[in-house]
């Protein structure tokens, strides 16, 4: 904030404030740096959510059928989207935080490390079986890749449901 003691009385130095904000928030939009902006006004403050170039990239995720994770090095969900969320028959809010070897059927804790420190290596694919909360078993497909200069160390992860090719086969065969 730029500031001019001889003349820190009226309105010019309000202004002059003002306007340095303005400035500051413009660059940080322009720079990425902001995604919302909160604006007081007569009905209290209004939050605007301002669209990036990520913005079609993350509807993608959101609305693809196949299951979308991030994991940190210690197998905990960090995201997911909710076809992931529906796989594993849980609300969306009850996967995130939680370890990807709750999902897993038999002998997870080793698979999971397995799977986890194969995908910080280089990208990775695993057939795997995910338990979902009611006990059903599910056949699914793995595709991991690292996250490039994520710290700490995290992982992609795309999770395919092989039930859903299996009855594609299965339509086209009858």
């Amino acid at each position: 904030m730029i500031s001019n003691r001889s003349a820190d009385k009226g309105p010019l130095p309000t202004l002059r404030a003002g306007l340095e904000e303005a400035e500051q928030t413009i660059d940080a939009i322009r720079n990425g740096q902001v995604d919302a902006v909160v604006v007081e006004g007569t009905r209290g403050p209004q939050v605007y959510n301002l669209e990036g170039p990520d913005t079609p990239f993350r509807v993608f995720v959101e609305r693809m059928q196949q299951g979308a994770l991030s994991l940190s090095c210690d197998d905990t969900i960090l995201y997911c989207n909710a076809a992931f969320a529906d796989l594993v028959q849980l609300p969306l809010e009850q996967v995130m935080g939680r370890r990807l070897v709750d999902f897993l059927d038999g002998d997870a804790e080793d698979r999971a490390r397995v799977l986890i420190d194969s995908c910080l290596i280089a990208p990775f694919s695993s057939q795997i079986v995910l338990r979902a909360e009611g006990g059903e078993r599910i056949p699914a497909f793995l595709a991991m890749a690292p996250i490039p200069g994520a710290e700490p160390p995290t992982c992609c992860v795309t999770v395919s449901d092989l039930r859903m090719h299996e009855r594609i086969r299965e339509a086209r065969i009858a």
